[in-house]
């Protein structure tokens, strides 16, 4: 690392596909769209600089593939990660729909069922991204999470839980796919090849490809 070379403007480089480590480059910061699944692989100095090898960098305006394959679900916003990858389920023909996904509610709290008629495809990639983000999530916790504050007409509202069937039935359809399996500590975790398949989904949301 005796050659290094200043880099003036570190938004016009992204990570390429070559690794050779001939030569270093220096940043003062994380270069702009850096994933930290990358940035945490990269070698630290004492001063807080950052250091990079030379060969790893193009010069481009958009993240390249190989930058994007470093991005998790993490990286990316809720919502267009929740609606990308409910496509990907409903284009799925092995993750099935109950009969009874019209005529049920998602929680006592609710009015009425979902207006949407992709719903339970949406519900599902929330439930998945939400055990992504916290392994051993359970259908107690979800159903925290996706409940709701219950209207008791002049009396103060109170929260009321989602319905816990339909999470558990989603919890099922994923453990069938292999995207979720038991936690050894109880609830679920993703799968390796859930993870996988979930942060490929999120580099295709980063590329706005979806």
């Amino acid at each position: 690392m005796d050659d290094f070379m200043q880099i003036p403007d570190t938004t016009q480089f992204a990570i390429s596909s070559d690794y050779s480590m001939s030569t270093w480059s220096i940043f003062d910061s994380r270069p702009a769209g850096m994933p930290c699944a990358v940035l945490k692989s990269l070698p630290y100095c004492s001063n807080h600089q950052i250091f990079f090898p030379t060969t790893l960098l193009t010069n481009v305006d958009t993240m390249t593939d190989a930058v994007a394959a470093g991005i998790t679900v993490r990286d990316v916003a809720a919502d267009k990660f929740i609606a990308a990858y409910a496509e990907v389920l409903k284009n799925n023909d092995k993750f099935l729909v109950p009969k009874w996904v019209d005529l049920v509610k998602t929680g006592a709290h609710k009015e009425l069922a979902p207006y949407d008629p992709d719903w339970y495809y949406v519900r599902a990639a929330a439930v998945v991204r939400k055990i992504y983000l916290r392994q051993g999530t359970g259908i107690g916790a979800l159903k925290k999470r996706f409940g709701g504050c219950y209207r008791r007409g002049a009396a103060p509202e109170r929260h009321n839980d989602a319905a816990g069937g339909l999470i558990r039935t989603i919890c099922i359809s994923l453990d069938e796919l292999n995207i979720t399996e038991a936690h050894g500590k109880g609830g679920r975790k993703v799968t390796r090849t859930g993870q996988q398949a979930l942060d490929l989904v999120a580099g295709q949301v980063a590329r706005e490809e979806v």
